[in-house]
């Protein structure tokens, strides 16, 4: 048997990372998880969401703090909320850590849903961001394993390895320290769980 692949897991606190570090996790591939601030609106409440999800699994949550320009824009309720080339800045912190703590992989939780409107997400930018830490001299992919898969094969996933869907935060504008019920994430959200009737 090969040894396992060790990984760096991007985690946001939302469902589709938490649900990544989840099954990376149970394949004893995770080496850390990593929580980037980067002046998103949301951040304590996120990060709040990774570090429980760490304590209760004894996973390592490292932290970098950043300022991305743009992160704090919305639009308008329901619209994507972009922040050009974020996965570009969040990869390449991954990658960091990753060759610091001698893993070879970075894993991000971007899916089949998100491709349309965030470029970002789609498999060919992450074999591209690849090649690029090549050319940097590091020895570290980075990885979408849910680029094939929907938000409802994604939470099917994460109740297979037992995530409590209610202790993630997924929302790009909070208010009180409450989902806003309106932005992008929070309709995605709210669509996948529905409960079929």
């Amino acid at each position: 048997m090969s040894d396992p692949v060790m990984t760096v897991c991007l985690l946001s606190g939302g469902i589709d990372s938490t649900a990544l570090a989840a099954m990376l996790h149970s394949r004893r591939e995770l080496a850390a998880c990593l929580f980037v601030l980067y002046g998103q609106p949301a951040c304590g409440l996120e990060l709040k969401a990774a570090q429980d999800w760490c304590d209760a699994n004894d996973v390592e949550l490292h932290t970098v703090q950043t300022t991305i320009p743009g992160a704090q824009m919305s639009g308008d309720p329901g619209d994507p909320c972009i922040v050009p080339a974020r996965n570009l800045i969040l990869g390449a912190f991954g990658a960091t850590l990753a060759h610091s703590i001698g893993a070879t992989r970075v894993a991000l939780g971007a899916n089949l849903d998100d491709q349309d409107d965030y470029y970002d997400c789609r498999p060919y930018f992450a074999g591209s961001l690849t090649a690029a830490l090549q050319c940097a001299d590091l020895d570290v992919t980075v990885w979408y394993p849910f680029a094939g898969l929907g938000k409802a094969a994604i939470l099917q996933l994460a109740a297979a390895h037992s995530v409590d869907i209610a202790s993630t935060f997924s929302c790009y504008t909070p208010a009180k320290g409450k989902p806003c019920g309106a932005c992008a994430s929070c309709c995605e959200r709210a669509k996948a769980l529905e409960v079929p009737e």
